[in-house]
């Protein structure tokens, strides 16, 4: 059974009012799940942007109980991630196509730990050779 990196759209998914029916099913009988430590850092640059204090605060308290509930299971980006990360960057830019730092590093955490990358966003992945699934898509 293959494990799961959660690309920020999925986990940021359940701060809304009424997250999608899909993606809650997805993040309650799959397993392993994992994130990057480039969600984190979108996650953390994303509340800090806030300017409602009350909102802020709320999505504090949310990440902080992720952050808990994922211990050991946020993924660090290391040298083998951000070599791969830099050569599929440069690919992309000669066939004349922007792929994000983030994206690189995320999608280059799912292929060196042998995971299948979660996300809405599948256009911004392809060609980049990992395995993808967008549970807004499921059944």
């Amino acid at each position: 059974m293959p494990g799961w990196l959660l690309d920020t759209n999925v986990i940021s998914e359940l701060t809304k009012t009424q997250p999608a029916p899909s993606v809650i099913d997805f993040l309650n009988t799959t397993e392993p799940t994992f994130l990057s430590a480039i969600t984190l850092h979108e996650l953390e640059f994303g509340l800090l942007r806030l300017k409602s204090e009350q909102k802020r605060s709320r999505l504090r308290a949310w990440l902080t109980d992720l952050e808990r509930q994922y211990g050991e299971r946020i993924l660090p980006v290391g040298r083998a991630e951000a070599k791969w990360a830099a050569r599929q960057r440069s690919v992309t830019a000669d066939s004349g196509r922007v792929l994000s730092l983030a994206d690189a590093l995320i999608a280059g955490t799912a292929i060196q730990q042998d995971l299948v990358l979660v996300t809405r966003n599948l256009k911004d992945f392809q060609g980049l050779n990992l395995s993808l699934f967008d549970p807004w898509q499921s059944p």
